[in-house]
């Protein structure tokens, strides 16, 4: 019989480094994004300089444009008390849909057979924040995880805020905010080979404001997005498979929305498949990725599920079906 204080150090290695090994992949990830930003500042500069050369007052333009930011703040100011808080029908209807899941949940996992489990608590979880601004931009770019919680359920508490300035030619404010949880198959749980199949439960609850008035002699936009990833380790494997769903993404160079983003349940989308061997241990990583872009004054992209009572990215469980 194998050592339980083995089997825990070797555990806490193999999330040690998987979670230094998907650090540098999203550092690499970022580094391609901000050369193309980068080309896109230099294009800017040719078109700035073409309005510049035009007969156009330019000083009715600024006057417009800090107008306009003045304007996009006192609107999320105002609506952020309504936007915050969880609706209490959504949260009555979260608390139904988690009983009924944890009903269906123990008719699984009490199967004679025993291919059904349940995954109800994290084993790790981190995260990691990269910024990119223009060089002369006065926007503001910020991002957090937040508090991080292992059970009870294991949740994460991202956000992501990206604020534009000036006439967006070469302003680009961009926030990536990626926030993730380790969850452990045991190699006890699986006894033969075949196929795996993985479903994380989301209980999500959060809020957005994506705001731009691009007009005739300027170049504004704000988006933002927000994506679940699940991605599927063998031990000792280079390659993890992802599975992505693509929750919410909203984005213009004319927008002005604001809404909340409430989930409760599983999405086939995120649906994780992978092809085991008996004894293997997996590790299951779920990621939410939080994405704010601006540009240009009064152009506002904020994605939160920080801010607010009862707001958070939650995973119940992870329910298992082994071969």
């Amino acid at each position: 019989m194998r050592d339980i204080r083995e089997e825990l150090e070797k555990a806490r290695n193999e999330v040690q480094r998987l979670d230094a090994e998907f650090k540098e992949e999203l550092k690499k990830d970022f580094a391609l994004s901000k050369e193309g930003a980068r080309r896109r500042q230099e294009d800017g500069k040719g078109w700035e300089e073409l309005l510049k050369a035009m007969p156009v007052d330019l000083s009715k333009l600024l006057e417009h444009d800090k107008a306009d930011a003045k304007r996009a703040e006192a609107i999320l100011k105002e609506l952020q008390p309504r936007l915050k808080a969880v609706p209490k029908e959504v949260l009555l209807r979260t608390q139904e849909h988690l009983a009924l899941d944890d009903l269906v949940n123990l008719e699984l996992v009490a199967d004679p057979v025993r291919r059904w489990y349940s995954l109800n608590q994290a084993y790790d979880g981190d995260g990691a924040v990269d910024y990119y601004q223009s060089t002369d931009s006065n926007g503001q770019v910020e991002g957090s995880c937040g508090q991080k919680r292992l059970g009870g359920p294991a949740e994460v508490n991202p956000r992501a805020y990206a604020v534009g300035s000036g006439s967006g030619w070469q302003d680009y404010n961009s926030t990536v905010t990626q926030c993730w949880l380790w969850f452990q198959i045991p190699s006890s749980y699986i006894q033969r080979p075949g196929t795996l199949y993985v479903w994380p439960y989301f209980d999500i609850h959060g809020w957005y404001y994506v705001r731009a008035n691009d007009g005739y002699f300027s170049s504004k936009e704000a988006k933002i997005t927000l994506r679940m990833h699940l991605r599927l380790h063998r031990y000792n494997y280079q390659y993890a498979p992802w599975f992505t769903w693509v929750v919410r993404e909203r984005g213009n160079g004319n927008i002005d929305e604001d809404s909340r983003v409430d989930y409760t349940g599983y999405h086939n989308e995120s649906k994780g498949v992978l092809q085991v061997l008996a004894g293997e241990a997996i590790w299951v990583q779920v990621i939410a990725e939080l994405r704010a872009h601006a540009e240009g004054s009064g152009s506002y992209a904020h994605l939160d599920f920080q801010t607010g009572d009862d707001n958070a990215i939650r995973i119940p469980r992870v329910v298992i079906y082994v071969p």
